[in-house]
């Protein structure tokens, strides 16, 4: 979102990460480090993947941050050899296995899991030690960061720090939807009125799949001329949701299913192959096969953008990342934006994700400290506020939320015509509703397949059958369940 951006003046980007008070706990001073300067000369290495549209970012943070740390030299990659976050980690495994690894590495959880395994000599720093030390955060400025998803780890502390956060979020049809009014087919559905923003945002998944979306299609079937859904591709259903694996992964979590944990030793476990997993799935299956809801790839690779901007979907589940890929310039669609649906009389949970960063433990303590004092500078108020400006991705820090600069740019009232930048503003807006509802799953060496294997389980329970004799059958189902199931047990580490 580059068109709206408000620029932070150059002197404070410059010094951002300046003036700060280091807390007093922690280890004691480093005589290479003098007044939170490193006096000797060191270089570290910071490795991400290709980002093209936001890289300059981290280019001016190196540089910026070289003006208050002349010695520490950041050699930054982006790496535009790696597809994707899987082949960053596959870099960075064999780099733990020949000694030519990076101090810093964008990753997920899982990968983060698998840096720390003993295979790989468990080179991965517990950042606590920089967080509570010397030239760490003061107990105001931590209470500004996310922890969580570093710290559900097996081992106590924190491993992961927050860098390209995203979430998924419901966007919906508003110009078809909101005013529209089904009380002639249940009377209950917002309480007889109209459908409004208020009742769109606030969905339960009993609401959407027992009330609402047979309603639609009943709609639909007395306006054969001007249906809802234009239903003209298999793939058209009520609601699109994008990541197969996120959805198994949060209904799961919203209907307190197993899925995978940690035990109390730090034994990882997984745990989804069992009838409660089994029970809900056929049943949103069921859903699935009457177009009530599909996924990417329960319909062969299908995104859900593309499927709400060609008017077979209503609804789409995707992240907040993707915000820009709804837009299309010959059917610029008035969006609404809610909360990923959730289980009735439940918390609302809904799934933080997005890239962190790792550290990595190259025996070198001043690099360490050198890799920490560089996330203190880019994670800075003035720093976090431009990347998250100019990148797209929510703050890294939840007072950015109210930063003036932040709430101006992404006003969605700014906007009288439908656009790109306006469906950004208001996602970026409603995230900031968000803040008590995320969860994160158990990261642990092998859990990145797990999340895979329930990837193929869920696309493969919600496939629909081309007639009721290609259903699945109990046994189909419990063979299935146990492929992935003995899939994922095989990927975790042997002690």
């Amino acid at each position: 979102m580059k068109s709206k951006l408000i620029l932070l003046p150059a002197v404070a980007l410059l010094l951002a990460g300046c003036g700060e008070t280091p807390s007093t706990s922690g280890p004691t001073s480093d005589p290479s480090v003098v007044d939170g300067v490193i006096s000797e000369k060191v270089t570290i290495d910071f490795w991400t993947k290709a980002d093209n549209g936001y890289r300059y970012v981290l280019e001016d943070l190196v540089e910026s941050f070289k003006l208050i740390q002349p010695n520490v030299t950041v050699n930054f990659v982006s790496n535009e050899a790696v597809k994707n976050y899987n082949e960053l980690e596959t870099l960075v495994l064999q780099g733990l296995t020949t000694g030519m690894y990076p101090n810093i590495v964008q990753a997920y959880a899982g990968h983060a899991a698998d840096y720390m395994s003993n295979l790989y000599g468990s080179k991965i720093l517990n950042m606590d030690t920089y967080i509570n030390g010397e030239y760490g955060w003061s107990n105001e400025e931590k209470a500004n960061f996310n922890l969580i998803a570093g710290q559900g780890f097996a081992k106590e502390g924190t491993y992961i720090l927050p860098f390209n956060k995203s979430t998924e979020i419901l966007y919906y049809n508003r110009d078809k939807l909101v005013g529209l009014d089904l009380s002639k087919y249940n009377s209950n559905i917002n309480d007889g009125r109209v459908l409004s923003d208020a009742y769109l945002q606030n969905l339960t998944w009993e609401e959407l799949f027992e009330k609402l979306a047979p309603a639609i299609l009943a709609y639909d079937e007395d306006h054969p001329d001007a249906p809802l859904l234009k239903k003209d591709k298999d793939e058209w259903a009520i609601l699109h949701y994008e990541d197969d694996s996120n959805h198994f992964i949060t209904t799961h979590k919203q209907y307190n299913i197993p899925y995978t944990s940690i035990k109390e030793d730090g034994t990882p476990s997984i745990d989804f192959n069992c009838d409660l997993s089994k029970n809900h799935m056929k049943k949103v299956r069921e859903y699935a096969k009457k177009h009530y809801i599909s996924t990417r790839w329960s319909t062969g690779g299908t995104y859900s953008a593309n499927t709400m901007i060609d008017g077979n979907a209503l609804f789409a589940v995707n992240s907040t990342a993707g915000a820009e890929w709804f837009y299309n310039n010959s059917n610029p669609i008035n969006y609404g934006i809610g909360h990923v649906p959730y289980a009735e009389g439940q918390k609302r949970y809904v799934v933080e994700q997005g890239t962190s960063l790792a550290f990595l433990d190259r025996g070198n303590e001043l690099e360490n400290l050198a890799s920490w004092l560089f996330y203190k500078h880019i994670s800075s108020y003035e720093n976090a506020l431009r990347y998250s400006l100019e990148s797209g991705y929510l703050p890294l820090r939840n007072d950015v939320y109210d930063d003036p600069s932040f709430i101006a740019t992404f006003d969605p009232e700014q906007y009288v015509d439908n656009s790109a930048d306006k469906i950004t503003a208001q996602v970026l807006t409603f995230a900031k509703t968000l803040n008590e509802d995320y969860f994160t799953e158990a990261p642990f060496v092998g859990s990145s397949a797990a999340r895979s294997n329930v990837s193929y389980l869920n696309s493969f329970m919600l496939g629909r059958p081309a007639t009721p004799a290609d259903d699945l059958t109990d046994e189909q189902i419990d063979a299935k369940y146990e492929e992935y199931y003995n899939i994922s047990v095989g990927a975790l580490e042997v002690k």
